[in-house]
């Protein structure tokens, strides 16, 4: 008779280390959620092994002005919001929360919305190139998105906030809405959280094809679970000597130089990314507006 199999046991996922935080919980995340997040995040910040709070309504306070304070010229941050109702959603965006910008948007083509939903777990909205009405922080709100509604627009107070269709990001309400025929959706915060995420300093080199870089995008969410591409994370000594993988990976320097040649062009196409934008106001509808000319407050 065959043996009997070993029970399964649950493993625990590998998820980046929370520091800053003096709470017993730093993050109203649990360990599947960061996961998942993680492992969405651009391929620089993808690999970051430890996440620093910047600022968070359990730990400093309901406070704008710490929020900005806190917030001012720390790139690469995860937006987390809890609300009273127990929902989870938020933004990733490479730019700071800041306002540098005035009443203006700003951001580049990597921030990104997601949240995660009973139905279909989690789910990431990315820019959906209708727009580039990323981020809007102005003295008394902070919006993302723009067009019909705000994806995500927070009143002075942190306690509130509402979420809507937009089409920067092809998202629907990032919350049921109560109503067949309401547009937005309105919810009261019960945590907020802001998570800066450090980028991988080594060199960015691998050799899978492309199809090792897992996800799948589209205009309503990527619904999978983005796989990390094999052969990321290896330090430059270890890429260039072979270290920690067989003599069959180890790199030539016609690679190297071919590799340094791929990276420098994905630098330049990375600097035409970014965007900031001077139009537009405190206005979803912004997007349809010139942009030099866009509704003043």
């Amino acid at each position: 008779m065959p043996s009997p199999r070993p029970p399964r046991t649950e493993v625990e996922p590998e998820v980046p280390m929370l520091q800053g935080s003096h709470r017993s919980r730093p993050s109203v995340l649990s360990d599947k959620q960061l996961k998942s997040l993680s492992d969405s995040l651009p391929v620089c910040c993808r690999n970051a092994e430890k996440w620093k709070l910047c600022y968070s309504t359990l730990e400093h306070g309901i406070s704008l002005n710490t929020f900005f304070h806190n917030c001012a010229g720390v790139k690469n941050v995860v937006l987390v919001i809890m609300t009273d109702r127990g929902a989870v959603f938020g933004a990733f965006s490479h730019d700071p929360f800041e306002l540098e910008h005035g009443r203006h948007y700003y951001g580049s083509r990597d921030t990104f919305l997601y949240r995660f939903d009973p139905e279909n777990g989690f789910e990431r909205f990315p820019w959906a190139h209708n727009n580039d009405y990323f981020v809007l922080c102005t003295h008394d709100s902070i919006a993302l998105g723009g067009g019909a509604h705000f994806a995500i627009l927070l009143d002075e107070t942190l306690l509130s906030g509402s979420t809507g269709t937009c089409d920067t990001f092809a998202s629907p309400p990032l919350i049921p809405l109560k109503n067949d025929d309401d547009d937005t959706a309105q919810f009261v915060i019960y945590a907020l959280e802001v998570w800066h995420v450090p980028e991988y300093t080594g060199a960015l080199l691998f050799w899978d094809t492309p199809s090792s870089l897992g996800g799948k995008a589209g205009g309503k969410g990527d619904k999978g679970k983005p796989g990390k591409p094999k052969g990321w994370g290896r330090t430059t000594l270890e890429a260039l000597t072979g270290a920690g993988g067989p003599a069959s990976r180890r790199w030539t320097s016609s690679r190297v130089i071919s590799t340094f040649a791929v990276l420098c062009m994905g630098l330049i196409l990375y600097s035409h990314t970014g965007t900031s934008n001077r139009g537009g106001s405190l206005s979803p509808s912004a997007a349809t507006e010139p942009r030099d000319g866009g509704p003043k407050l």
